[in-house]
């Protein structure tokens, strides 16, 4: 059996390492600070996580019952192995895959290498404990999120091929057992995961207190990329084959994610019509009650393309976080941009509360959803009539509208002119429905800031269009 990864769920289940990460800190440093001694790592079942933005992971965290253990190394089961991860359903005469079956992720760790990176020190804050636990676990853990994906999107097929497997020979290093091992399509696609977290894309230069960002060569990613993937020399030639090329796929990939960092916008990249419709007024102190507050891509990335000054933003978020919801959608893991917790870090760095930090919802909301269209200077009140279209129709990716559902669209929405088609309906390029429209779908009273104004700020707006979701644009934040 094949399995064909994509990008999209590579970054979603880095996303929920991280997560997982963040979770387990937060309880585990209540404990810490309590007992005043690092004693363990307690875990927890992901049903316990509130944050779902996994892409086309989402569903099968929805519906699981995985249990996250850590233990120290040398303990468990099975002594010698360094994490491990457990289907009951398999354990039990092989019956049939059941997602509500309690699953098991262990990860083991060594605790007195924690000890000692904690003795070194003075104070030790959340943020602190949370790289402490990410170096220690995230490259063990992401492995065994790979096989709870694989093992759910396959209802349980494809990790029974590892019964196949004789571990008793495989422990003696049976050179034939470790062939078939290691080729296990599930086994390929876990280290996967983790050489591409281990391979750098790109270096960073400041020059004249610029920074920039330069993509490596394609062949010395791809080198570096083969040292990090663990026993890539014993993969069988296709395997060897298919795992160059999606590494390359990948890197096309972080090639336009640089573009973004260097530019404020795609590699592709136009720069749209801004609609001032929707201004808001400001007041004299800048306070709102009972208001969704909703900020877009207020980052360290794009901080020299503020038209405020960073401490105006979080004087504005302690100002009004007490009275308001505050939801700060960001460009994040999701595109090898700011992790959550060096955005917090940086947040507080200008002056954020810090008691207000974990009241604030972070989202990793992508980009370029429906840049396409605007980069072609389509009408908003076109993209936003083809959206609601593709969602009536349960449809997510416009390259799915065939010939029928042009004519219906045209006709339902009376539209004189077919530019949107033109443009659509024979291209490689298209729009899609992002998971972020199902984030803002919760959210009223919605107060909007931060930018690009023609760019991923006008996404998200176009986004709140198409849900009809009314809002105001706050334009002293906006840039």
């Amino acid at each position: 059996m094949n399995i064909f990864e994509s990008y999209s769920s590579t970054l979603a289940l880095d996303k929920l390492a991280n997560d997982i990460i963040k979770y387990t800190t937060k309880f585990n440093f209540s404990r810490y600070v309590k007992i005043n001694n690092f004693d363990k790592i307690v875990g927890f079942n992901l049903n316990q996580l509130q944050n779902n933005n996994y892409g086309e992971v989402s569903q099968y965290v929805n519906n699981s019952n995985l249990e996250l253990h850590f233990l120290p190394f040398g303990e468990g089961e099975s002594k010698k192995q360094k994490a491990a991860y457990g289907n009951f359903d398999q354990e039990e005469n092989n019956k049939k895959f059941n997602p509500q079956t309690k699953k098991i992720i262990v990860v083991k760790y060594d605790p007195q290498k924690i000890k000692n990176e904690l003795s070194l020190l003075k104070n030790i804050n959340q943020n602190y404990l949370y790289e402490i636990f990410y170096n220690n676990l995230h490259n063990l853990l992401i492995h065994e999120l790979q096989h709870f994906f694989d093992d759910f999107r396959t209802d349980g097929r494809l990790l029974k091929k590892g019964f196949e497997i004789d571990v008793n020979k495989l422990i003696k290093n049976d050179e034939n057992e470790k062939l078939k091992y290691f080729n296990l399509p599930h086994e390929v696609w876990a280290r996967f995961i983790q050489a591409y977290k281990l391979t750098k894309f790109f270096d960073i230069t400041n020059t004249n207190g610029k920074k920039e960002y330069v993509m490596r060569d394609i062949h010395s990613v791809v080198k570096d990329f083969v040292k990090n993937m663990k026993k890539f020399h014993l993969l069988n030639d296709d395997f060897r084959k298919r795992i160059i090329r999606k590494i390359a796929q990948f890197w096309h990939y972080e090639e336009d994610k640089v573009s973004l960092y260097n530019t404020g916008k795609s590699k592709h990249g136009l720069l749209g019509i801004v609609n001032k419709n929707k201004l808001l007024e400001s007041n004299n102190s800048n306070q709102f009650t009972n208001k969704t507050l909703i900020s877009v891509d207020i980052q360290p990335e794009y901080e020299s393309a503020f038209n405020f000054k960073t401490y105006m933003f979080t004087d504005f978020i302690n100002n009004n976080i007490q009275k308001n919801n505050v939801v700060l959608l960001y460009n994040g893991d999701s595109m090898s941009m700011v992790t959550e917790t060096d955005y917090m870090s940086w947040l507080i760095d200008n002056d954020l509360n810090e008691d207000y930090l974990y009241d604030i919802t972070f989202y990793d909301k992508g980009y370029a959803f429906f840049r396409y269209c605007m980069d072609y200077n389509i009408e908003d009140e076109l993209i936003v009539d083809l959206i609601k279209f593709m969602k009536n129709q349960n449809i997510t990716d416009s390259r799915y509208i065939n010939s029928d559902m042009w004519d219906e669209f045209i006709k339902m929405t009376s539209h004189s002119h077919n530019e949107i088609r033109e443009l659509l309906e024979n291209a490689d390029d298209m729009i899609n429905i992002p998971e972020l429209m199902d984030f803002l779908s919760d959210f009223n009273n919605i107060i909007l800031f931060g930018g690009g104004i023609n760019e991923c700020l006008k996404e998200v707006e176009i986004a709140l269009m198409a849900l009809g979701k009314p809002y105001q644009i706050f334009q002293e934040l906006t840039y």
